[in-house]
């Protein structure tokens, strides 16, 4: 007896004789993989009825519902606060889910479970992970270099990014080309106390060789990169006193210019060139960097 009732749930579910083939199924779940604090974000649940009748829609965050849509009943939506979550009742329906105000409580894993009427109840549900970011107020920044390195001399610079959550990803160029490994000096990214965001700091010293200047500049670079939500540029021209285009580390500045744009990627990027000088280099010395400072 056991046995007819298998065979025969089987043979309604493959439309066997003539059985019209019901079922819930969901086509795709779109959630934004990275949203900045202070955002929105647009969840989207769709699925096909395959000729049933929508019960209900329930979204999940970790395991706890948050909103729940019923196109029966006096209370078509619902929603269910918890820490992070903030629905938008009025924007969310049957097919979306409205969250405001992001912050990093906000980030996790969101599930939207689509049942048919009874009495099967056929359920289909999908999740994704959404995580919420901060990206820095403004490019990494460049310090502790001299005015003058000849062949010989020992550079030792550091880039420093504005706070980010998660920490900003920092890298060195030389002329438009990565440094070796050997050069690099890592810092752990220091957490502010006040808001949870990170600093991050890499350090670059090594000994300056006649092959690192070209037209005797030696033209350095450091990027950031946070998550793929933002890209910003900056760029600081150095100026000595009568060449307007020659760059020179750690001169004031006379023009900065800024830009952003929405991309895949956050970049910030300052740069700043070392003249080469036969008279040699004039500084009161090389300047460590302590992570703490900033």
């Amino acid at each position: 007896m056991g046995q007819n009732r298998t065979i025969s749930r089987f043979l309604v579910a493959n439309g066997v004789n003539g059985v019209v083939v019901r079922g819930i199924r969901l086509h795709s779940m779109i959630v934004p993989v990275h949203k900045e604090i202070g955002e929105s974000a647009v969840l989207q649940c769709d699925y096909d009825l395959a000729g049933d009748t929508l019960y209900s829609v329930k979204w999940y965050k970790g395991k706890d519902e948050i909103f729940r849509y019923v196109p029966w009943g006096d209370r078509t939506k619902q929603a269910f606060p918890i820490s992070g979550v903030h629905v938008d009742v009025n924007r969310s329906n049957a097919n979306q889910l409205v969250l405001n105000s992001l912050n990093f409580d906000s980030s996790g894993k969101y599930r939207c479970e689509v049942s048919g009427e009874a009495p099967a109840f056929d359920t289909d549900s999908a999740f994704r992970e959404m995580s919420v970011i901060s990206v820095p107020k403004s490019p990494p920044k460049i310090t502790g270099g001299l005015k003058r390195y000849r062949p010989g001399d020992r550079l030792h610079v550091n880039c420093t990014s504005d706070a980010s959550k998660p920490a900003a990803s920092l890298n060195w160029f030389i002329n438009d080309e990565p440094v070796r490994d050997e050069y690099l000096i890592e810092y752990p990214p220091r957490v502010r106390p006040t808001d949870g965001l990170e600093v991050s700091v890499l350090g670059l010293n090594f000994t300056v060789r006649k092959h690192h200047f070209t037209d005797r500049q030696l033209h350095m670079k450091c990027t950031a990169a946070v998550a793929t939500v933002y890209w910003q540029s900056g760029e600081d021209t150095y100026l000595d006193d009568t060449h307007v285009a020659r760059v020179i580390g750690n001169t004031p500045h006379k023009e900065q210019r800024f830009s952003s744009r929405k991309k895949t990627d956050f970049i910030g990027i300052m740069d700043f060139s070392l003249d080469l000088s036969p008279e040699g280099w004039e500084s009161d010395g090389p300047r460590n960097f302590d992570p703490g400072d900033k």
